[in-house]
């Protein structure tokens, strides 16, 4: 809903007749690898909560005593954040970076929305809840400082019950796609052995995020499929110093 421009219209395109045997070849290995490997290959990995980075004290309320009320939950185990008083209402506090006093200014979430009329939060049914995250330092939001976050998540993630401001806007935005596990089969494991699947793939290993650590040598191990011909190994880095790595190597496969 933020986009400043328009969308583009291109226009179709036409591919050579030469392709035609090409691209059906790949088409048929794509139908034969979600036959006989699609569980495999259209393995998703779980996405990570839209955090602002790793909380201070996380609170899994299942590992303590359920109480009632949530004041009472705050009183028993969370002693780095309390309830105040702020114009005959009560609010949320969590302790400074310097853990010196107690924060004037906490940003309170509740399933990571901003919540700003907090006295319904203290009529809510704790056994709903599933943890409560507490962030300590300064934190920017929509153009206000906040010292320290107090991050209340249910088990469904719906915020049920809770009335937003009537200045909240919610948005179905298109974010980053969950990441996709790459299917490589492990050929030295006997049980992948005898099952005798067809293979296939045209790529054959694909890495995106690799960390040396200082190693000057590293080996990573993979396996031919099928399919014979020309294979291209590519090798795309940045150094510790900033230089950029680029390497490539043709190995040929035959039957």
């Amino acid at each position: 809903p933020f986009a400043l421009h328009r969308s583009k219209t291109y226009q179709p395109i036409y591919l050579d007749s030469t392709w035609h045997q090409y691209l059906l070849q790949r088409s048929m290995g794509v139908q034969v690898m979600q036959v006989y490997t699609g569980d495999s290959i259209n393995r998703i990995e779980s996405a990570p909560p839209h955090t602002f980075s790793k909380p201070y004290k996380s609170y899994i309320l299942d590992e303590y005593t359920r109480f009632p009320f949530i004041e009472e939950i705050l009183t028993e185990f969370i002693p780095i954040a309390r309830v105040s008083k702020k114009d005959g209402k009560r609010t949320f506090s969590v302790l400074t970076e310097k853990m010196d006093k107690f924060s004037t200014q906490t940003l309170v979430l509740f399933d990571n929305i901003p919540i700003t009329d907090q006295e319904q939060i203290y009529s809510y049914n704790p056994l709903l809840l599933k943890k409560i995250d507490v962030y300590l330092g300064h934190y920017i939001f929509g153009g206000q400082r906040f010292d320290g976050i107090l991050s209340f998540s249910t088990y469904k993630g719906d915020y049920q019950g809770i009335k937003l401001d009537p200045a909240t806007q919610l948005f179905n935005k298109g974010c980053t796609q969950a990441t996709r596990y790459f299917y490589t089969p492990i050929y030295e494991e006997e049980k992948v052995k005898t099952l005798g699947k067809p293979d296939f793939r045209h790529t054959l290993l694909w890495i995106p995020t690799l960390q040396s650590n200082g190693q000057k040598e590293m080996t990573i191990p993979f396996y031919t499929s099928d399919l014979p011909g020309e294979y291209t190994i590519t090798v795309e880095g940045v150094g510790k110093n900033g230089t950029i790595v680029n390497a490539t190597h043709t190995i040929i496969v035959t039957n």
